[in-house]
């Protein structure tokens, strides 16, 4: 093995994992040192709570963490009432959700939490009279929610492996149809690999490329610096925004979708076996051997997402379907026809469940040629050898054979919808009734896609057509793509977690502190009269 080249990125990774393992070595409690203690019974009350707020919500799971910390530090910051520090808040919070182990985080943690905190803070007041200044506080949220997670889920192999991917395909990225100065052509690449390897939201590539723009954010603690950063964030926001809006690097991601997998794998690999990669000499055969376990860990660890995933979003659709069915359907049908028409109700309420259920019930993850297909591109990458080229064109041919295919498309759209609205009609449904189906029919088909897409993640093998995908896909993909439209429009107006975090969420947390507070008082009156 001391023949084989290894890719100059690929070290560089390696040398990157190994700064970093000392850096998760850092939340290690020393002996003797005061840990982070909730008690048990207001816990299972917070985690409770946290499951009841997750059944009603649809992100993916890999953003949930992130978005508790984003929530709760927005919900913190404006409650004025609230003294002391935030970050004890935070944190306790998080402990009593499950996030974080209890008896298990030493409390000199806090002061790195609460540093962030009170720097965001002072961005947020020297921004506010700015007339971006809302928005901008949403963003310096995130921020803030990105770093602090970064310091109580650390991770040795997150920033070291989206790095080596950048450096991995850069140069293999080749643009057909337009010249694009270096420096975009670089920023669209990081971002479509950040993209495809962590599947980030706006928020999350706001933070990756605020750390490019911003070299000295996680040392700037002064009030000048602090002063300069306000002075310029609002077009370095809006900067950060254009380049993530930018179309090359939404027509990258799918020619990614491999390299990705490949990465993800490696970012497993490392996660789980760290010393592995950081030997003074790098074993491709024990490499091998870790990946290849990994990759089936996934596939079993994939099942049981999906399952979760799916029984979520049933619960989501249906607490949903249910609601509107008995505040928007039921009351028109008794005020427009004087009766309640309860087929097109029940049908309403417990189709779309069902329906999901039924395209989610039988997943199919990858096969053995998959997994041999991935070990060896893996191989390829670690070791330096010539990789294909990725060939992008940003802007589409414009052809008369396109706009055929185009008015075509537009024919069997709107021949789908016109058979969906024909039998619902013949079904008695109303305009009300109609609407809330097709609308729920275009989600869940989006949502049901999107959940098979889970079990096909892995397959990097060639993949074959059929002439029943292709009709299936005729009559599905028109349904779908407005599902997405509708799913993009509408995923800010979740009516269930508005209500919960801002109406319910505060008093109940507050509860839990009295809980607490109350549970922890008697402990001590018991422990007075031993």
């Amino acid at each position: 093995m001391s023949t084989i080249k290894i890719a100059p990125q690929i070290q560089q990774m390696r040398a990157s994992v190994l700064e970093r393992i000392s850096m998760k070595d850092a939340l290690r409690p020393q002996e003797g040192e005061d840990v982070i203690t909730v008690d048990r019974i207001a816990s299972k009350l917070a985690y409770l709570y946290e499951k009841l707020r997750y059944s009603v919500d649809n992100k993916e799971e890999h953003l949930l963490r992130r978005s508790a910390i984003d929530r709760i530090l927005a919900r913190r910051l404006s409650e004025t009432f609230r003294r002391g520090s935030v970050s004890r808040f935070l944190v306790t919070e998080l402990v009593r959700a499950g996030y974080l182990p209890n008896n298990e985080l030493p409390e000199r943690i806090l002061g790195d939490v609460e540093d962030v905190v009170q720097k965001i803070v002072s961005l947020i007041e020297q921004t506010s009279s700015h007339p971006e200044g809302v928005e901008a506080r949403g963003f310096l949220t995130t921020l803030a929610a990105m770093e602090i997670e970064e310091i109580l889920f650390p991770s040795v192999a997150m920033r070291p492996t989206l790095d080596a991917y950048y450096l991995t395909v850069r140069d293999l990225v080749e643009i057909k149809d337009q010249d694009i100065a270096d420096d975009v052509r670089h920023t669209q690449i990081y971002i479509a690999c950040a993209r495809s390897l962590f599947g980030y939201d706006e928020k999350g590539l706001f933070w990756v490329l605020w750390n490019l723009h911003t070299s000295s954010w996680r040392g700037a603690q002064t009030e000048e610096e602090l002063s300069l950063i306000s002075h310029r964030f609002i077009q370095t926001m809006q900067t950060i925004r254009s380049q993530i809006d930018h179309p090359l690097n939404w027509r990258l991601m799918p020619k990614l979708r491999d390299f990705g997998i490949f990465f993800q794998i490696i970012q497993e690999s490392i996660t789980k076996k760290p010393d592995l990669w950081t030997k003074e000499q790098l074993s491709i055969t024990d490499v091998k051997r870790h990946m290849s376990d990994v990759l089936a860990e996934k596939y079993d660890l994939e099942k049981s997402l999906i399952k979760r995933r799916v029984n979520r979003t049933i619960i989501y659709i249906l607490i949903t379907k249910t609601v509107l069915a008995f505040l928007v359907e039921l009351p028109y049908d008794r005020w427009r026809y004087g009766e309640v028409h309860r087929v097109p109700l029940l049908i309403n309420i417990f189709f779309h469940p069902f329906l999901l259920f039924v395209m989610t019930r039988i997943v199919k993850l990858p096969k053995s040629d998959s997994r041999t297909f991935t070990l060896e591109r893996i191989e390829a990458i670690i070791t330096n050898q010539e990789l294909p080229q990725i060939v992008v064109r940003i802007h589409r041919r414009k052809s008369l054979f396109g706009a055929v295919l185009a008015v075509t498309y537009l024919f069997f759209f709107g021949l789908v919808f016109a058979g969906i609205v024909w039998t619902l009609d013949r079904l008695q449904f109303n305009i009300v009734s109609g609407g809330l189906f097709i609308f729920f029919l275009t989600l869940v088909s989006y949502f049901g896609l999107r959940i098979r897409a889970r079990a096909r993640r892995w397959r990097v093998a060639p993949k074959s057509d059929s002439m029943t995908s292709f009709l299936i896909d005729l009559i599905t993909l028109p349904i779908v793509q407005a599902g997405q439209w509708f799913s993009k429009k509408f995923d800010s107006l979740n009516v269930f977690v508005f209500v919960l975090d801002f109406i319910v969420e505060t008093p109940f947390k507050v509860i839990v502190e009295i809980v607490e507070g109350f549970t922890q008082y008697l402990r001590e009156k018991k422990e007075s009269l031993e």
